[in-house]
């Protein structure tokens, strides 16, 4: 990949399937930033330029210390370039890779932090759509920011056609039950998002891939599936070190209905406030700060600075074929396998018959349904889908 007129010193931070991320100094006044290139495989007029293009004109329009900072959008050679702000630290993926779970006081005060974030993103109008622990960025002087706004998207207001067929976008294990089925978004499925970080934080597990009692192996059904139609494991009982009050406010936040959540990340940062007792507004830096400097030398050695991009996004990674193939699928299969639990409710009516996928991919793709991989392109078998609604995938 050619560098960027006006920028030196370029080196990989992270590469996905639909963009590069670089580490590079603009040559006037050598400010280190993170440059995000679209790959060279799309052509000038792939919609993943559009993609790219709506994320710079959200980005522009937020400004916020826990939202990752938009210098420049930049064509070049026919190619979009987003010049971002340059994080020296890691995100939270890595973070809970080295130790599993988090302190409940670190946990807490990223999560105070992003939901700053968040309140200001809403606050602008746009949703997120993609809250997750690798696009949580923490910075080694405390600051925690949001990144990645590919997927995001204006409150009540409609697409084009071509970003319309992109509403199932995210990552299904913390995606909530509206997003999954495709109906409209408000705040409160950013703050669903965020729950289930927040749980993977305390716990070092998600709230519906754990099984359902102490010592029961995990539930078969697809994640998604679990997330729309099965109850969330109370977070005490797979981290019972933390407190009552901090558990109920995350369970509240991963209530499957969305008028059950907190309305705005506004009143959920109070109450989360409240609970942590870290009402100064440096005092989450603080503890996020001293996390770094606790950490063993060599350690610190191998940390990544980031953004750093996921090696799949779902439809986004084949395009606008793949992407209506996928929620064509969704279209056609209803509601949830067996039969409801008692205090289940169905989100969805189901119809009477299953069906079959048949999956044609140029040059080849990876399937996957609900979250699991069940076959890699080509095959010639049709894969068997049980009468509920289903979230397929496709990564190249």
């Amino acid at each position: 990949m050619s560098e960027l007129p006006g920028f030196r010193a370029f080196s990989p931070l992270g590469s996905g399937p639909l963009s590069t991320v670089r580490r590079a100094e603009t040559v006037e006044w050598g400010r280190v930033v993170a440059v995000k290139s679209l790959r060279t495989n799309f052509s000038a007029d792939s919609p993943m330029v559009q993609q790219m293009e709506r994320e710079a004109k959200v980005l522009a329009k937020l400004s916020h210390p826990n939202v990752v900072l938009f210098i420049d959008f930049i064509r070049f050679e026919g190619r979009p370039n987003l010049v971002l702000e340059y994080v020296d630290g890691e995100d939270v993926r890595a973070m809970l890779s080295r130790r599993v779970r988090l302190d409940e006081d670190l946990a807490c005060a990223i999560a105070l932090e992003a939901l700053r974030g968040l309140a200001h993103v809403h606050a602008r109008g746009f949703l997120h759509r993609d809250i997750k622990p690798e696009n949580l960025l923490v910075g080694r002087d405390g600051t925690v920011k949001l990144c990645d706004f590919g997927l995001a998207k204006g409150l009540g207001k409609a697409d084009d056609d071509r970003s319309r067929a992109h509403e199932g976008f995210g990552t299904p294990a913390y995606m909530s039950p509206e997003q999954i089925l495709g109906e409209e978004l408000g705040p409160e499925s950013d703050l669903f998002s965020l729950g289930i970080t927040l749980y993977e934080m305390l716990s070092g597990r998600r709230p519906f891939a754990v099984g359902e009692g102490r010592g029961q192996a995990p539930s078969r059904a697809p994640e998604g599936h679990r997330i729309r139609h099965r109850p969330a494991t109370p977070l005490r009982q797979v981290a019972p070190e933390v407190s009552t009050e901090l558990e109920s406010f995350v369970m509240c936040l991963v209530r499957k209905r969305a008028d059950e959540r907190f309305p705005s990340a506004e009143k959920a940062l109070e109450e989360l406030l409240r609970i942590t007792h870290l009402e100064r507004h440096d005092a989450p830096s603080e503890v996020v700060r001293a996390a770094f400097e606790d950490r063993p030398r060599e350690g610190r050695a191998r940390a990544k600075s980031l953004p750093r991009l996921r090696l799949a996004r779902g439809f986004a990674i084949i395009g606008a074929t793949f992407s209506a193939l996928a929620i064509a699928a969704q279209a056609l299969f209803g509601a949830p396998l067996g039969t409801a639990r008692p205090g289940e409710v169905p989100l969805e009516l189901a119809p009477k018959d299953g069906a079959t996928l048949r999956v044609l991919a140029d040059p080849w793709a990876e399937v996957w349904v609900d979250g699991e991989k069940v076959e890699t392109t080509p095959f010639a078998r049709p894969i068997p889908l049980a009468p509920r609604t289903h979230f397929v995938t496709f990564r190249h």
